[in-house]
């Protein structure tokens, strides 16, 4: 197997699970609950969109689609509160400056 083809390989909802174990990012608990959770597809291959979902699944991302929020002014401390938790409460956010406008300049 080249390099390049272990690069686009794809891994299976288990093999995310189980790289976020390895890596520290959940416990075994979790893991585990995840995988049974998942059961009837979590050996199916995950593709982007899914794999960035089973992130959200262990507890280790939060995800935000654009009809979730009807307002950035108002939707946006329940969206840091949950990011707080996905972090087990270990981060402080603060001092945020919300810029009106399309050009964000990224």
């Amino acid at each position: 197997m080249s390099n390049a083809s272990s690069f686009t390989s794809s891994l299976t909802y288990a093999q995310v699970g189980a790289i976020l174990h390895e890596i520290g990012m959940v416990s075994e608990e979790r893991w585990r609950r995840g995988l049974e959770e998942a059961a009837d597809w979590a050996h199916d291959e995950v593709r982007q969109y899914q794999a960035a979902m089973a992130l959200v699944h262990f507890g280790v991302a939060v995800s935000v689609h654009a009809d979730d929020i009807d307002s950035i002014y108002d939707d946006y401390e329940a969206l840091m509160e949950e990011a707080s938790e996905v972090a087990g409460h270990s981060v402080t956010i603060s001092h945020v400056r919300l810029i009106e406008g399309e050009d964000i300049g990224f």
